[in-house]
């Protein structure tokens, strides 16, 4: 080998290592209010069928596209500006739940809101899941049901003061949901009732902020920040049960991690993420469960944000959106062939030639 091409391969090499060094870095982007987002506090982001981009603020709604950002507020036909979930069904309706307006659709061109039940009109909808042929409606005082072929609401449940539902999983062909501090439930469609399966926990002394089911595993999140006292107990932010032993009232088998969960994505590799935000702590971020812990990843991912509610993962490109309280949104690309090495704030000055 000639000495040119050795002392290529040392450069090269030499350079690696270096950056290697201080740690991976993912590509990002951050798109707020400055770029024309309508607000900066993020609450729902969905990728529609035609490609578009939802972003659900707590002032506005944003559709991204290759044009660039437009948004839409009550006056376009929003029930209202308050967007906290979006969903879309089989014919491609777009379903808009906002924090005080009920539910909005939107067939391509117009947004309609959903009007024939009063008490839907004005609800603070938290949560959108589409089951089977039909919508459901998690809110702060119950559940509504709307069926998506003749558009018919049944209300769940609304009778209570507080009755807030904050999340839907299904397991084998049944639909759970959690509520806020009322307990867990099933949903029996034939009877339109929904049957209490357990408590919040199994100590009674916490309240569910989100749920993921991961094959046989299930996560609660639970307040982590003094509320109930948990991390003060050694009891973590994060509860994991196997299905079967939530379902028979056992309690968790582990309880890890910090902070308030939110939401969750599970990626390409298998590996789990959550969104943390700990509403009066500066505890949150974006982490990564390995081995019942938390892993920080909220630098690696160029986020600044400590306040981490929602994500989105379009596995067309291979790219996480990442909802915040308090800088917009973030887009970050975790194909592995783009990833890159961060010398934070180190600087490669020179290279010494060696014979």
């Amino acid at each position: 080998m000639s000495f040119s091409i050795k002392y290529s391969l040392l450069v090269i090499f030499m350079y690696c290592c270096v950056w290697s060094s201080y740690g991976q870095k993912y590509p990002s982007k951050n798109i707020s209010t400055i770029d024309g987002l309508p607000n900066n506090q993020v609450e729902a982001i969905y990728k529609d069928s035609r490609g578009f981009l939802w972003v659900g603020t707590q002032n506005g709604l944003a559709k991204i596209d290759n044009n660039g950002i437009t948004n839409f507020y009550s006056e376009d036909g929003l029930s209202n500006n308050a967007v906290w979930d979006i969903k879309e069904d089989a014919s491609g309706t777009l379903w808009f739940g906002t924090f005080g307006g009920g539910v909005t659709k939107f067939d391509g061109k117009h947004f309609t809101p959903i009007t024939q039940n009063e008490n839907l009109k004005t609800s603070r909808v938290r949560k959108l899941y589409i089951y089977n042929d039909l919508l459901l409606i998690g809110t702060e005082k119950g559940l509504f049901i709307l069926d998506l072929k003749t558009e018919a609401v049944t209300e769940l449940e609304t009778h209570h003061d507080r009755f807030q539902i904050m999340g839907f999983i299904q397991y084998q062909d049944e639909l759970y949901l959690a509520t806020y501090r009322s307990g867990f439930y099933k949903l029996n469609r034939e009877a339109n009732e929904l049957l209490k399966v357990r408590e919040v926990d199994h100590y009674k002394r916490s309240s569910i902020f989100s749920l993921f089911l991961n094959g046989d595993t299930l996560y609660c999140a639970n307040d982590a920040n003094g509320v109930s006292g948990r991390l003060k107990s050694n009891i973590g932010a994060l509860d994991s049960y196997t299905m079967q032993e939530f379902l028979t009232h056992k309690p968790h088998n582990k309880t890890f991690g910090k902070s308030i969960v939110w939401d969750y994505f599970k990626a390409e590799d298998a590996s789990i993420y959550v969104a943390a935000w700990g509403v009066h702590s500066n505890d949150g971020g974006v982490y990564k469960l390995v081995n019942n812990e938390f892993i920080d990843m909220t630098s690696a991912f160029g986020i600044e944000s400590h306040q981490i509610r929602r994500f989105f993962y379009d596995t067309d490109f291979k790219r996480l959106y990442v909802g915040t309280q308090d800088q917009g949104l973030y887009s970050v690309d975790l194909d592995a062939s783009i990833k890159f090495n961060s010398a934070e704030g180190k600087v490669v000055s020179d290279f010494e030639r060696i014979d």
